[in-house]
């Protein structure tokens, strides 16, 4: 930065990185009583400050079924062949969140 008189200065900015949150995909699917295919997809997750992210590979089961995740985000969901789902009336639903 100059001035008429010949005489100049600098102007200094600072810019601080901050640590970005990941963006994570959500994913949803339906299954039907009676159903032997397991239903999946892919979640997709990705992050500013840490491109090579992964998922924590993991499996839950529970009494409507087994859910799986691997470390690139492929998730199956198997539902269980039990008296729980047996037990479910024409119509109702059972949502199942995995976090």
């Amino acid at each position: 930065m100059t001035l008429s008189d010949g005489s100049d200065t600098k102007v200094t900015i600072t810019i601080t990185g901050t640590d970005d949150d990941p963006v994570i995909s959500a994913d949803t699917d339906e299954v039907t009583e009676g159903d032997v295919t397991p239903v999946s997809g892919t979640l997709t997750a990705t992050d500013a400050d840490n491109p090579d992210l992964e998922f924590a590979p993991n499996t839950i089961t529970d009494a409507y079924g087994e859910f799986t995740v691997d470390a690139e985000g492929n998730w199956t969901f198997t539902l269980a062949d039990n008296a729980t789902v047996d037990a479910l009336t024409a119509g109702q639903k059972e949502v199942r969140e995995f976090t």
